[in-house]
């Protein structure tokens, strides 16, 4: 284990940008001009959990006398055996067809990191949403989202993905940077249980993945639900995450918080991401 990087008041001055999540007043390709050449964003996807007997559909329903829902059922080690991952564009397609993906995805990602927002004329079209995304997970058992932090689920594809990269070896970071665990990424193996740091200051799953050669960052940030996938070109000639993952490719003008409109959480005003987004 290493320790370092530990930023001071929260900021993020001393810790190298190769290794850390974007500031939210920067496009993320500027973010990481010289140090990475591609950027992903990548989605943790809904998912439902199979049945260990015959791979049926499990119900979230964990009480039949009074049929309370399980609505976060966070089990990571649950999740990454049985869990059967839905994406985003198929939730879409099923819920709100007439719906641009960034409108859409904008009502998931508040209704999974933040629960429902309150009911205003602002926010009829967001809350409609919702409403809509939440009833369809409980009428088919599916979960939401992983926010924070890395998605259990998700874990047998990144060690996949990862394996294209020619690195036995990797660099596991918590949410400030302090802990690094170097590990094989056999950790991340299908057969392997879900990951947790050894030590950390927040939350024990992975932060943030690090090969230093041949140059790839996966990062995740407080109150998200996609990664950040940033590549050297050397690196996503070995690799593809589109192959991988549901998401987009960054350009010149999308920023760390990009769901966000100037008229919700923008912390600055901002131009509105191109990729599926509404007119």
């Amino acid at each position: 284990m290493k320790t370092g990087f530990y930023p001071e008041s929260g900021s993020a001055g001393k810790i190298p940008r190769e290794i850390i999540y974007p500031g939210l007043d920067i496009p993320l390709l500027e973010w990481w001009d010289g140090i990475y050449d591609h950027v992903f964003v990548a989605f943790q996807p809904f998912y439902w959990l199979a049945s260990e007997t015959d791979g049926s559909r499990v119900s979230r329903r964990f009480d039949e006398e009074t049929e309370q829902i399980d609505r976060t059922g966070y089990d990571a080690e649950k999740a990454k055996a049985r869990g059967v991952p839905i994406s985003w564009e198929d939730m879409r397609v099923a819920i709100a067809p007439e719906c641009c993906m960034h409108s859409f995805y904008m009502a998931g990602w508040l209704l999974a990191a933040l629960g429902m927002v309150r009911p205003t004329e602002r926010s009829e079209i967001v809350r409609g949403l919702q409403v809509k995304i939440s009833d369809y997970c409980e009428l088919k058992d599916l979960y939401f989202p992983t926010d924070d932090n890395m998605s259990p689920v998700l874990e047998p594809v990144i060690f996949k993905f990862l394996s294209q990269l020619e690195k036995p070896e990797i660099e596991i970071y918590d949410e400030f940077r302090h802990n690094v665990f170097n590990e094989p990424l056999s950790v991340f193996a299908p057969a392997a249980p879900p990951y947790y740091l050894p030590e950390a200051i927040t939350g024990t799953r992975p932060y943030a993945i690090h090969l230093p050669d041949p140059g790839v960052l996966m990062t995740w940030e407080f109150d998200s639900c996609d990664i950040k996938i940033a590549m050297t070109d050397r690196a996503w000639r070995m690799a593809q995450p589109e192959e991988y993952f549901e998401g987009f490719y960054a350009d010149s003008e999308i920023y760390s918080d990009w769901p966000n409109t100037p008229a919700w959480l923008a912390p600055t005003p901002k131009p509105t991401p191109s990729t599926g987004s509404c007119s």
